[in-house]
């Protein structure tokens, strides 16, 4: 080997991508310039960037907490975000019950996210799907919280509660019924009963 040649070479990647197996996924889905873009957001001084470049032998994260990390990093970057959501879902493993409630949680991020970008023409088919995303996943969640929160009364699903909220503002009761009757049957927090009977009232206005 030339001695040019070996000064040419690229360092190794060591860091999250090395520890989780990604450097393919990094080098081959994303353009140099998206590369760049990304490791300037971990940069931290002088210090080495935890995404390529320290040494990384044990973390309590799964590959699926880090990716959905990753994803919130970039909100204005939405092509970027795709390409990370498009990752999680490929490794996604339902048998790895930390990855269930980290899946959970990233449909949880997906909401927020599509509720901040009201500017977009589809905010609201964007709103109601990212809902349904977690709504659809909430029977294998469900699971996963009795089992790791043992004795503990469930939580408030993000999912249930902003499409409820956003399918009454619509005046669309039936439907809103409908998700509350499904949360409910869950046996997830919130005031299913109330906003049941509430919307039954509008819907039988509307009728009248």
């Amino acid at each position: 080997m030339r001695l040019f040649d070996f000064f040419k070479r690229e360092k190794p990647i060591k860091g999250y991508l090395a520890y989780y197996n990604l450097i393919d996924w990094w080098l081959n889905d994303f353009s140099e310039k998206e590369r760049n873009f990304i490791i300037s957001k971990y940069k931290s001084g002088n210090e080495k960037n935890p995404l390529t470049e320290t040494e990384l032998f044990g973390t309590s994260q799964t590959v699926i907490s880090f990716l959905a990390s990753m994803f919130s990093n970039f909100s204005k970057e939405k092509m970027i975000q795709q390409k990370i959501s498009k990752k999680i879902y490929e490794l996604f493993d339902e048998s790895n019950q930390n990855m269930i409630l980290d899946m959970h949680f990233f449909f949880q991020s997906k909401i927020g996210f599509a509720e901040k970008d009201k500017e977009n023409q589809l905010y609201l088919a964007n709103l109601i799907d990212a809902c349904n995303e977690q709504i659809n996943f909430a029977s294998t969640s469900l699971k996963a919280f009795k089992k790791e929160y043992k004795n503990q009364p469930l939580p408030l699903p993000v999912g249930y509660k902003r499409l409820v909220i956003t399918l009454e503002k619509e005046k669309r009761y039936e439907e809103t019924i409908e998700v509350c009757k499904k949360a409910l049957s869950q046996k997830w927090a919130g005031d299913w009963e109330h906003r049941i009977e509430r919307c039954e009232k509008k819907l039988n206005k509307q009728n009248t």
